[in-house]
């Protein structure tokens, strides 16, 4: 079976968390991100909303990607 290239990582990542660590991020940069809410949680109220548009806006994206790579029936 042939993975992805995001599936891929996973599977890398889980590995490497098996032999070193307790905690993983993919991507890294959403460790960066959970480390600043965690130090200073009033930086959430502000920070929440831009996080919402920015999942808001991925998510679409994601949703566009997969509609497109769904076969049509055809009739």
């Amino acid at each position: 079976m042939e993975l992805s290239e995001g599936s891929a990582d996973v599977v890398r990542g889980y590995e490497r968390a098996l032999r070193t660590r307790l905690e993983v991020f993919l991507p890294y940069e959403d460790s960066i991100v959970s480390r600043l809410m965690a130090v200073s949680p009033r930086l959430s109220r502000h920070a929440l909303p831009l996080m919402e548009r920015t999942g808001r806006r991925g998510h679409a994206r994601y949703l566009q990607r997969k509609n497109e790579s769904v076969p049509r029936p055809q009739g």
